[in-house]
């Protein structure tokens, strides 16, 4: 089973979402995860932000999986985030992007963080993937996607 797909609900999923850049789509990302998950915006911000400090989460490809941990979540919290246009990531291939898998993780995470983490940059790695995430008109229809490579592995729905 996919670790990252088992996340997301259709609430976890935000479409054509504006914004200029990677800070503005922190906030953004904050306030939906505040509103259907109870957390606080600014922590979470923070934490994303903070976290992209470090060295950008963005990985090539148009695609970034940013992250950050939480002190008082109890469990991963997962989202599909695509951009309306893509930003400027600092991306190694310099790519702007368009595709984010974000992550929050209780501050103690260990395996399961990196097993949702890699389980993420298989899916956003391949092109068929990206491809029919962009032809996604809903967020259902991104649930579906997620459900679909789940059920079939690497080799399937991407």
């Amino acid at each position: 089973m996919n670790a990252f797909s088992r996340l997301v609900t259709a609430g976890d999923v935000l479409l054509d979402l504006e914004a200029p850049n990677a800070r503005v789509m922190f906030r953004k990302l904050a306030d939906a995860w505040q509103r259907l998950h109870g957390l606080d915006a600014a922590e979470v911000a923070a934490s994303l932000s903070a976290r992209e400090n470090l060295g950008s989460t963005g990985l090539g490809e148009g695609v970034a999986i940013p992250h950050g941990r939480i002190a008082r979540l109890s469990h991963p919290i997962a989202a599909v985030v695509r951009l309306q246009q893509p930003i400027p990531f600092g991306s190694p291939d310099g790519k702007p992007v368009r595709h984010c898998f974000a992550l929050l993780v209780p501050e103690q995470a260990t395996e399961a963080h990196l097993q949702i983490l890699a389980a993420s940059v298989e899916m956003l790695g391949q092109a068929r993937f990206r491809q029919s995430l962009d032809a996604c008109g809903s967020a259902e229809d991104v649930c579906g996607l997620l459900t679909a490579w789940r059920e079939a592995g690497a080799a399937g729905a991407a």
